[in-house]
């Protein structure tokens, strides 16, 4: 897990605003389509295409501003995770496209 923390308060008491990046190997045998969030659980939560084998974002996540993104990719899950959005207009755009390079990155 990475994570980057920009000046303010915890939100919630716990997470502080940011970016968070984690990286999580599957058990052998598991499908992404096993999990709730893909296979249509949160109902909220939308497709992204063409990224990685499969790909969900939640906007709002956990309060507002927060942006949630799950990739399934070669095995394993990328949570992307920005607390506070006051950095950019659109925060889920801004997501989506830190984490094609992500899973850019880690697909090489």
């Amino acid at each position: 897990m990475c994570s980057w923390s920009v000046a303010g308060a915890a939100t919630g008491g716990f997470a502080l605003p940011g970016i968070s990046i984690t990286v999580t190997k599957l058990p052998a045998g598991t499908a992404a389509t096993s999990l709730p969030m893909f296979n249509g659980q949160p109902a909220s939560a939308k497709p992204i295409s063409g990224l990685g084998d499969a790909a969900r974002s939640l906007y709002p996540y956990q309060g507002p501003g927060s942006v949630g993104i799950f990739v399934a990719t070669h095995g394993s899950i990328i949570t992307l995770y920005l607390n506070g959005s006051s950095h950019t207009a659109d925060p889920l755009q801004s997501m989506t496209t830190l984490a094609r390079a992500v899973v850019g990155r880690f697909m090489g």
